[in-house]
């Protein structure tokens, strides 16, 4: 992916942030609940969350922000700008936010976890006044392409934490899969999110992750993972477990041995085995400001 190009201005202006209601939530989270983060030459997915304090924080997996391949104890981000794409569920028009990440991170506004492959963004410097649109102006953040000027939020009562997570319950991944888009067949658009269905295969208490019986990919990393429940005939809940952060390879061995020659070479290359790892709410939540 070509390295993509930020634009930041000084100029104070105003982002509204619409918070997502109950009684829309399977309309919000299945219509474009998911941002696409692109951060230097590399990109990923992620969702907004909003506190019970009224801050809102940009959460995703850690490796999309930062270089975890470095051998620094403290490690860099990829980048000092992000741009941030989202989309309201009822426009396919985007919305695309800068922010400067090098600033916020100097401001201590950037928080990871050393044991759980999460970290969180706060941004808005205050809590929110007004219960469902919140005017945010502040000067590390620039609006340089607008539809809408909204981003859809997830509220804390919309999460889920890990031991109420069931086995066998059906879930929805979004996210931004790029590396599967090839530009000479264009079979889908890579700035629009695609959803996976997929089912609660099972967790790892010693990791306290959750297991998916469903693929996720390069691009898929950060993006929220959605369960569904059904409550009784007339009632189905929706609710943000945790966010995908890597898939389950399975090995497969190659060997090549060159004709008249009795040397080979085995190779061990991995595969995408249909299941992929969550990382739960809970350390997420953690991380806020409390």
């Amino acid at each position: 992916m070509n390295k993509p190009k930020f634009f930041l201005t000084t100029v104070l202006f105003a982002v509204a942030l619409a918070k997502c209601c109950a009684e829309s939530i399977e309309e919000q989270f299945l219509n474009y609940s998911a941002v696409l983060i692109e951060i230097g030459s590399y990109s990923g997915t992620g969702f907004l969350l909003r506190s019970t304090n009224d801050y809102v924080y940009l959460v995703t997996a850690k490796h999309v922000l930062y270089n975890l391949q470095t051998t620094n104890t403290m490690p860099p981000l990829w980048d000092g700008n992000l741009k941030l794409t989202t989309y309201l569920w009822e426009s396919k028009a985007p919305d695309v936010f800068t922010i400067n990440l090098a600033v916020l991170n100097a401001m201590h506004e950037v928080r990871y976890d050393p044991n759980h492959d999460i970290a969180v963004v706060r941004l808005t410097p205050e809590p929110a006044t007004n219960n469902y649109i919140y005017y945010w102006p502040r000067p590390i953040l620039s609006l340089s392409q607008t539809t809408n000027g909204v981003m859809v939020v997830v509220l804390i009562s919309q999460t889920k934490k890990y031991d109420q997570v069931v086995s066998g319950t059906d879930v929805y991944l979004y996210g931004y899969p790029r590396s599967l888009y090839f530009p000479q067949h264009e079979q889908f658009d890579p700035n629009l999110p695609l959803m996976r269905k997929g089912t609660i295969a099972g967790k790892n208490p010693k990791r306290g992750t959750i297991i998916l019986d469903c693929p996720v990919y390069h691009g898929n990393s950060g993006g929220p993972v959605v369960a569904r429940e059904t409550v009784n005939v007339t009632t189905t809940t929706y609710s943000v477990i945790g966010i995908a952060t890597e898939f389950v390879p399975s090995f497969e061995s190659l060997e090549i041995r060159q004709v008249g020659n009795t040397n080979s070479l085995a190779l061990n290359y991995p595969l995408n085995s249909g299941y992929s790892i969550v990382e739960p709410i809970d350390p997420i939540l953690n991380l806020l400001w409390k």
